[in-house]
């Protein structure tokens, strides 16, 4: 579920800070992404709630693949929204992160590992060494 949540962390972010209406289509390729890993997971690995199975199309699909193509899109489904609340729940629990990065790129547009780790140690409390110092 970790790296679900990982992989929508942008569209979170976006609706924690921007709200749930004003989400761009930038993160489509994430939750594309994030998508197809829970069906992968399901269909090619043979994960799911409450057995293994490893589903395939048949040479005839028939009313059984309908039926176990729902269970795979429901335990996705079911993936997705866990990860989709874990990864609401982190942003929220670092708000006052969330916040000092959001004010950072808009005052740059963007940041490289330094200036990131920088709003990580000032938010944190701790002491930035004045080479990641954000002039």
């Amino acid at each position: 579920i970790g790296r679900l949540a990982a992989l929508l962390g942008g569209w979170a972010a976006e609706r924690v800070v921007f709200g749930a209406d004003a989400v761009s289509t930038g993160c489509q390729g994430d939750l594309q992404m994030a998508s197809n890993m829970a069906l992968d997971l399901v269909k090619e690995t043979g994960l799911g709630n409450d057995r293994l199975f490893h589903a395939e199309h048949p040479e005839s699909p028939g009313p059984g693949f309908r039926t176990r193509l729902a269970d795979v899109e429901a335990q996705a489904v079911a993936w997705l929204t866990e990860a989709e609340s874990l990864a609401l729940r982190t942003l929220e629990a670092e708000r006052a992160l969330v916040d000092a990065l959001v004010a950072k790129l808009q005052q740059h547009g963007s940041l490289g590992p330094d200036a990131i780790a920088a709003v990580f140690l000032a938010v944190r409390g701790g002491e930035v060494r004045p080479e990641l110092q954000l002039a």
